[in-house]
């Protein structure tokens, strides 16, 4: 009886190992979960290494003097700036620097645009998000703000930021 039990599992083992491995079975454009989720070759290729510098020194032009981050051991970035104007510069060339995938597929999903990069199989959801009216509530959310000249500054550095981080790309 054990001989069958072990002959079942491993039979099953290998059906997994070949269903996982290719998508033929499945007729989608996926690829094969499998080669996906091998820890060697797999996506597992593209998380955070240790090369991240400990500290990172940041010079540009528009900040009034150096900055500097600290990471510690989560990777979460401490901002030593000389002025608060200077400190969200540096948190949006920090976002820019580990985010600028999911800020711009966001920026892209709430816009209703997202078919342009991804496919005409996302337009049913642009259609959606257009119709919610996202856009148009971000840009009055904009526009509130210039009521605050310091809001402002700092939004107006923050996304410098982010462009100082695209720019040296």
């Amino acid at each position: 009886m054990r001989v069958v039990k072990f002959l079942l599992v491993f039979g099953i083992l290998i059906g997994l190992i070949f269903i996982l491995n290719t998508h033929a079975p499945f007729q989608s454009s996926l690829p094969a979960l499998g080669k996906v989720l091998n820890p060697f070759t797999g996506f597992w290729q593209n998380a955070e290494s240790d090369a991240i510098p400990a500290k990172l020194a940041i010079q540009a032009a528009e900040l009034s003097e150096p900055a500097e981050v600290f990471f510690d051991q989560r990777l979460v970035p401490h901002i030593y700036a000389a002025s608060n104007v200077d400190a969200a510069f540096v948190q949006g060339y920090i976002h820019g620097m580990h985010r600028l995938w999911q800020m711009d597929i966001s920026t892209r999903d709430i816009s209703g645009r997202l078919a342009e990069v991804l496919g005409p199989r996302l337009v049913d959801r642009d259609e959606s998000r257009r119709v919610q009216g996202m856009l148009v509530a971000a840009q009055r959310e904009v526009e509130a703000f210039r009521g605050s000249k310091e809001t402002l500054e700092y939004m107006e550095a923050y996304v410098a930021g982010v462009n100082a981080w695209i720019d040296q790309l």
